[in-house]
């Protein structure tokens, strides 16, 4: 049987270190963790939101908004991107 519990673990994001605390599911029988994508990639969301916070970045959703705000695609913002460099 799998139970679902809060799992503290540690991620390093570019020599920066993040524990993060989310749920995970764990064998009922030896109490060993078991991997679970959906709710790792939860876990690992948390700490890269926390390295972006950290780091003064946007988020990916943020930057769509951005674009669809002004109503250029991805292409488009790279190659302006490029040509203020």
């Amino acid at each position: 049987m799998i139970y679902e519990k809060d799992f503290t673990t540690t991620y390093t994001i570019n020599g920066h270190e993040y524990t993060v605390t989310a749920p995970a599911l764990f064998d009922s029988n030896t109490n060993e963790l078991i991997p679970d994508k959906k709710l790792d990639d939860k876990a690992t969301e948390i700490a890269r939101q926390q390295y972006r916070n950290d780091m003064g970045l946007v988020t990916p959703k943020d930057l769509k908004e951005y674009r669809a705000k002004l109503g250029i695609s991805q292409r488009k913002l790279a190659e302006s991107t490029i040509k203020s460099i």
